[in-house]
């Protein structure tokens, strides 16, 4: 099939769970199709774009969008006024929308990787298929943010931001003739919006080989949370682990060490760090040496969608997971067989304690966890379904 592929940006590094996901799903792809990569992109990141597209027929990019305080307040007061999400509108492109109408002439399968890029879906050529990638459900991000804000003014505007993105994807979904998604969970909160579509679960992955070599560790014992530490939830559960647990752990434990590995931390995380005891790293250079020999991996996501690539990377890497529910939404788990659930701070700081003290229970989690990811989030397993789906298109 020809397909073409657009995507909000680049992927390197690979530092957040949407570009790993965008990475993988297009290096399946052009291993079974004749792929063309339309991408936005910063200047000067030419090398990355050709790495990026390898094995792509064609390749073309365009200008991102300028960002910034004064832009997004634009976007966001055009959106409270009736226009598209502040989010959906940083992609926004007249450049963009006039390259998928050339481009769409030329292939049999549109797929738009995020709903951000969905919005150009009636740029396409009539005839050819269109596929939108749904990372996460983005409407439920907003709504459940509001739930745990207590400034009136921010509640009301993640409020109104999560009602304006319901009523677009619903209207992306509905012009769209499939949609893919990380779960089965996604998958029935987007049957509501549009019932009947075809609607296939791709779920997240990992790269099995690369999160079981073996490196020297950063450390021992310690806690580690990662991800993009720019994006809300992630900041909003770091802090609510800073806050809610720690303070009960050191009560339990001798020494208490917790390392916040991700990009881009905002100034409140920043505020936190007091090494060894919380040490907000930012970006490094190598995720991996800080799963090896650690006490666990915690996910103390009280909001956010999709699923966690940070939990098969800690399984993949043997190191066992300690998750709230909405943490491990989406991902075939077991609580007490391939890790460890816990809602309330009582609860999380429990079961932190009981992997320290605890060896069968250690050994059983770690041994289950890299089971469950041979088995069903291998990269190379996933991918290949979604060449296989648009096959038999």
């Amino acid at each position: 099939m020809r397909i073409l592929f657009v995507s909000p940006r680049i992927c390197y590094p690979l530092d957040t769970g949407a570009k790993i996901r965008t990475y993988h799903l297009l290096k399946g792809l052009v291993k079974e199709h004749e792929v063309i990569l339309l991408t936005f992109m910063e200047e000067g990141l030419n090398y990355e774009l050709k790495k990026f597209g390898e094995g792509a027929k064609e390749i073309y990019s365009v200008r991102q969008p300028p960002i910034g305080l004064l832009y997004d307040s634009i976007r966001l007061g055009t959106s409270l006024i009736g226009g598209l999400p502040a989010s959906i509108q940083r992609y926004s492109s007249y450049e963009m929308a006039k390259k998928i109408r050339e481009l769409s002439s030329k292939v049999d399968i549109v797929h738009f990787d995020h709903i951000h890029t969905a919005q150009y879906i009636e740029e396409v050529k009539s005839g050819v298929f269109k596929n939108i990638d749904e990372h996460n459900v983005e409407w439920i991000i907003s709504k459940r943010l509001s739930k745990g804000e207590s400034n009136p003014i921010l509640k009301l505007l993640y409020l109104q931001q999560s009602c304006s993105m319901r009523k677009y994807e619903k209207n992306r979904i509905n012009l769209a003739d499939m949609v893919t998604c990380c779960s089965e969970f996604d998958r029935e909160r987007l049957l509501k919006l549009s019932p009947d579509k075809r609607i296939e679960v791709i779920p997240n992955g990992v790269d099995i080989g690369y999160f079981s070599e073996e490196l020297d560790p950063i450390d021992e014992n310690h806690i580690v949370f990662t991800g993009s530490m720019d994006w809300l939830p992630n900041v909003e559960g770091a802090i609510w682990f800073y806050e809610k647990v720690l303070p009960l752990l050191k009560l339990k434990l001798d020494r208490v060490k917790v390392y916040i590995v991700g990009r881009a931390p905002l100034k409140k995380l920043k505020e936190l760090h007091n090494p060894p005891e919380f040490t907000v790293t930012g970006t490094v250079p190598d995720i991996r040496p800080y799963y090896k020999n650690a006490l666990c991996l915690i996910v103390p996501l009280l909001s956010g969608g999709g699923t966690r690539l940070k939990i098969l990377e800690a399984m993949a890497a043997g190191c066992p997971v300690v998750s709230t529910k909405v943490g491990a939404e989406g991902i075939n788990v077991e609580n007490e067989k391939n890790l460890l659930i816990a809602d309330s701070p009582e609860e999380f700081s429990s079961a932190i304690v009981r992997l320290k003290r605890e060896k069968e229970l250690r050994e059983r989690l770690i041994n289950e966890g890299r089971k469950l990811v041979e088995e069903n989030y291998s990269w190379e397993i996933i991918s290949k379904r979604l060449a296989k789906i648009y096959s038999e298109i």
